[in-house]
């Protein structure tokens, strides 16, 4: 402890420290998250399992990366205060560096038990919560729950083979590389305009991961440790249907989740067109229509609705997270 805010960080001091940032007198505890965008995320944890009892704070205020500064925290960490992070590779990989291994040991450091928050957004849960809330008329049909499993499973080894080498050898064995056989070069994303599989993307992923395994298979001499290893990551929930959930978040939500549902949602907004030209009088017609627009313009912003889901509550990573908090509150 060498600052004055090191001090509040004893566990005797933490709610004093709560009160005096909140000027209410709560003497709640602190969870610290790595950035804003999380907030309702890790508040939507508490209060499924303590409300009242943590205060929700992005632990930087500068812009800094805020889970290099929270791992720094790890070893200070105690029931008062407690930290909220993404499971990134460090979940998965627990030998990589000092850091991994105390994100999977530590008791007071919650992670997603997934790569992100933003791939629980992806979660089947979730694409079903989607794809009925673009609609005014009649159900549009897609097939993104189905295109994301047939991803998942043809990365499935890709990742098993990616995750046992990099917590061996992590100088070695890169990220960057690894990723780049994730996504696709050609801005191919998991459905079609008419939202069937996009056959073009699963072809280029089952591609390019199948080089990797290929380039990379030689490198495990030890079978019986990999085959090991793959158990433990089934029990952290890695399996050949939920690979996706632990795939570089930003890009999987970027460049695959968000175009995939702007997809459904402009197919959606021309069937609900459609079935007012085939079911509605001539003189109604343009005012229905208007009121489609409004309604798709002002009420389904992707990014508000996506953002606001909380349908990951049904995913098997929430039920690690409510059990790792229950168990520190308890």
């Amino acid at each position: 402890m060498n600052n004055f805010s090191d001090y509040f960080k004893k566990e005797e001091f933490v709610g004093t420290y709560s009160n005096m940032y909140s000027g209410e007198h709560t003497g709640a505890g602190l969870l610290y998250i790595e950035d804003s965008s999380d907030r309702c995320f890790w508040e939507s944890v508490v209060d499924a399992v303590c409300p009242g009892l943590y205060r929700v704070m992005k632990y930087s205020q500068n812009g800094s990366d805020g889970k290099r500064l929270l791992e720094k925290e790890y070893d200070n960490l105690h029931k008062k205060f407690i930290v909220g992070v993404d499971g990134d590779y460090d979940y998965l990989c627990p030998d990589r560096n000092e850091y991994s291994l105390k994100l999977n040991e530590n008791p007071f450091v919650l992670h997603t038990h997934s790569y992100a928050v933003e791939n629980l957004k992806g979660c089947q849960e979730a694409i079903r919560n989607y794809s009925n809330i673009f609609r005014l008329h009649e159900q549009t049909h897609n097939s993104l729950a189905e295109a994301l499993e047939a991803y998942s499973n043809f990365i499935y080894e890709a990742l098993c083979i990616f995750s046992y080498l990099h917590n061996k050898s992590p100088d070695t064995t890169i990220e960057s590389e690894f990723n780049s056989a994730l996504f696709s070069n050609n801005q191919n994303i998991p459905i079609s305009n008419n939202l069937s599989i996009n056959n073009n993307f699963i072809d280029e992923i089952k591609g390019k991961t199948q080089d990797y395994v290929n380039r990379n298979i030689s490198a495990i001499t030890n079978i019986a440790e990999f085959e090991q290893y793959k158990i433990t990551l089934h029990n952290k929930g890695l399996q050949p249907n939920s690979a996706y959930l632990f795939v570089e978040a930003h890009t999987f939500y970027d460049s695959m989740l968000i175009p995939s549902i702007k997809k459904i949602r402009y197919k959606s907004k021309c069937n609900d067109i459609q079935h007012v030209h085939e079911n509605y009088k001539e003189e109604v017609i343009t005012n229905k229509i208007k009121n489609i627009c409004n309604h798709y313009e002002n009420r389904l912003n992707i990014e508000t609705i996506v953002y606001q889901c909380k349908s990951y509550k049904h995913s098997f990573a929430w039920s690690k997270i409510i059990k790792k908090l229950t168990d520190i509150v308890k």
